[in-house]
């Protein structure tokens, strides 16, 4: 007791400390709700809302976009857990310990086709979505196909915010009429650094 009444500001900022971890703990607890890592389930359906909205499919666009998504899916979900497999068999070589490394070049090009297979897929199938679209509708759509992979790349640590270049073929820029080129020697406009 004569420790606390000889330091009377350590105790007090001490008393202090306590009380303010116990609010953040609090607030944490009651209050904050961290974003979810993973999509939920209503995640793709949410993106979806969006994309028929930016688009402003009519009842019938709807309809068919929903079939062709459903029947991506399916297709999509199966070759995905084919993948899964193949990734999982190459990677129990990792237990021997003379690995042919002809068996690991063969078990490597069965995803790198899986891969191939599921772009090409997904290519025939925003192909299909695309072409349902009237060709005003198409203009809004390729930009949301950019957008989409600009962040996926992104999500990778790609090439940078935007993920194409003003080099890459397709690239328009936010701010220029497609098919036009940025300006030589700077970023392209509305770029900031």
């Amino acid at each position: 007791m004569d420790y606390i009444k000889k330091n009377k500001f350590l105790t007090a900022v001490v008393a202090i400390l306590v009380v303010l971890n116990i609010a953040v703990v609090a607030f944490v607890f009651f209050f904050f709700k961290p974003p979810s890592l993973l999509p939920g389930p209503n995640a793709r359906g949410e993106r979806f809302r969006l994309i028929d909205e930016r688009l402003n499919l009519s009842e019938e666009q709807k309809a068919k976009f929903k079939a062709l998504r459903q029947e991506e899916f399916a297709t999509m979900d199966s070759t995905a857990r084919a993948r899964f497999q193949s990734m999982r068999d190459l990677f129990s070589l990792l237990k021997n310990e003379k690995t042919n490394p002809e068996e690991v070049q063969q078990k490597v090009a069965v995803i790198g086709a899986l891969d191939a297979e599921q772009v090409a897929r997904q290519f025939r199938h925003f192909q299909a979505l695309r072409a349902l679209c009237t060709p005003e509708q198409q203009k809004e759509f390729d930009r949301i196909v950019i957008d989409a992979m600009t962040q996926a790349r992104g999500m990778r640590g790609g090439m940078g915010r935007r993920g194409l270049g003003p080099a890459d073929p397709g690239f328009d820029g936010p701010d220029l009429p497609p098919g036009a080129s940025p300006p030589a020697g700077g970023p392209p406009p509305g770029d900031a650094p």
